[in-house]
């Protein structure tokens, strides 16, 4: 993860998928990282692969596009095909 050096405070953005981030760029390499990221930050995480992506339907109804995203929450791992958060 990159370092936080302007010391952003707030990185909910548009807040789009509700309460998630996004991880971008994902393999699963990055599993350890994102679950780093989960213990600090307590936020669900849509990781997207290089050749996937979400269309945003409506505020909170996720289609995901190309290869299928993976959720993680706290302990759990899982892909979707389709959501409404």
């Amino acid at each position: 993860m990159d370092d936080n050096i302007p010391r952003i405070m707030d990185t909910a953005g548009l807040d789009l998928v509700h309460g998630h981030a996004v991880w971008c760029h994902y393999t699963p390499a990055d599993d350890p990282l994102i679950h780093t990221y989960l213990a600090r930050r307590q936020t669900p995480t849509i990781a997207l692969a290089e050749t996937g992506g979400l269309w945003v339907r409506s505020p909170g109804k996720l289609v995901p596009l190309g290869s299928p995203p993976v959720l993680f929450n706290q302990e759990t791992r899982s892909s979707y095909l389709y959501t409404t958060l």
